[in-house]
């Protein structure tokens, strides 16, 4: 009799270990997705931003104001009185200091693009191969999102994009190189976004 107590004991306490992991499992995939659709979702924002570009000898660092409108536009305004504005597969670059514009192919640049949310989600939609994982930096929980950078340029090999759980805002993309060394850090401050995308204004 007391064997057959603690069979049964035994195969309730596997069908409730096994119920717990397959719960949580579920849970994580949704919260995966649910980050990543809530994302997807923005219609517009506008946000402070530093990008830092490292190269084995220095680093360079710009700062700015990126604005998004989702199928419109988005434009990146840096304190150095350069602006770039992607439409389409173009970018239209005004430098004011000497007061040239012009007009570059969308794929001609590799640092200012993937700093722009849209950018990344879209590669996170195009990828098959994603990562997941959480971390905790300071007082905040970080969910973060890797994926692969399609292209043969081996210093912008795989980007993570931090999304601060806490205040449900992106807080940071970094791109790696493909010996994951960090190559561009972009930094957002004071990220704002809505649904409203008449509520943001772009100049295109």
């Amino acid at each position: 009799m007391k064997k057959i107590i603690s069979y049964a004991l035994m195969i309730i306490i596997g069908i409730l270990v096994a119920v717990i992991l397959f719960t949580n499992g579920k849970r994580k995939t949704s919260d995966d997705h649910h980050v990543i659709d809530a994302l997807g979702d923005i219609k517009a924002y506008k946000s402070n931003i530093t990008i830092e570009v490292i190269n084995d000898r220095e680093i360079n660092k710009y700062e700015g104001v990126q604005v998004y409108k989702k199928n419109i536009g988005y434009k990146l305004d840096l304190n150095d009185n350069r602006s770039f504005t992607f439409k389409n597969d173009q970018i239209l670059v005004k430098d004011s200091e000497s007061t040239r514009d012009y007009t570059l192919d969308k794929e001609f640049d590799e640092v200012f693009k993937y700093g722009f949310i849209g950018e990344f989600i879209g590669l996170i939609y195009t990828n098959e191969k994603l990562d997941f994982k959480t971390e905790t930096i300071g007082n905040h929980q970080f969910f973060i999102i890797s994926t692969l950078i399609p292209g043969s340029n081996n210093n912008l090999y795989q980007g993570s994009l931090y999304y601060d759980v806490n205040e449900y805002v992106p807080k940071k993309i970094v791109i790696y190189d493909n010996n994951h060394r960090e190559r561009v850090i972009y930094t957002y401050e004071n990220f704002n976004w809505t649904d409203e995308v008449q509520e943001v204004e772009l100049d295109l």
